[in-house]
């Protein structure tokens, strides 16, 4: 069996003249699967339209706040600490990917914000991606 190496830092970089759009037609050339199924069905709004495209390695997660979890707070705390070890392990760059599992209109909380956007960054992370909600917008990656 062959084993594929990652791209190099160079590779990624060179990913960065395309947007997303763009690469995601080219997928559809490789693989017709993916012609019929993925797109999105609610807006997708780009905080920082300005910016450049980025490339990295997505770190996924998913959260909610409009239900207690019922955990203890002990456990809370583990799996918080989890997820900081798993955005830090593996390749780089990263960027998380977080799916918010409330209903949209709920508004029932934010976990992304200043303090998230500080941890977040010495593992790694380049960008967020996620449909929740986000808070200090002036102080995200």
């Amino acid at each position: 069996m062959k084993s594929e190496s990652p791209p190099s830092p160079a590779d990624l970089d060179a990913l960065t003249q395309f947007d997303t759009p763009t690469i995601c037609n080219a997928l559809e050339l490789l693989d017709s699967v993916l012609r019929g199924r993925g797109y999105t069905t609610q807006p997708f709004l780009c905080g920082f339209p300005a910016q450049q495209p980025i490339v990295g390695y997505a770190r996924t997660a998913m959260i909610w706040s409009a239900q207690p979890s019922g955990a203890p707070v002990a456990a809370q705390r583990a799996l918080r600490d989890d997820h900081y070890r798993y955005v830090g392990a593996g390749p780089r760059p990263s960027i998380v990917v977080i799916q918010d599992l409330d209903d949209a209109d709920a508004g029932c909380g934010a976990f992304w914000g200043e303090v998230q956007s500080a941890i977040h960054v010495g593992p790694g992370v380049r960008e967020l991606v996620t449909n929740g909600s986000v808070r200090d917008l002036d102080a995200i990656l």
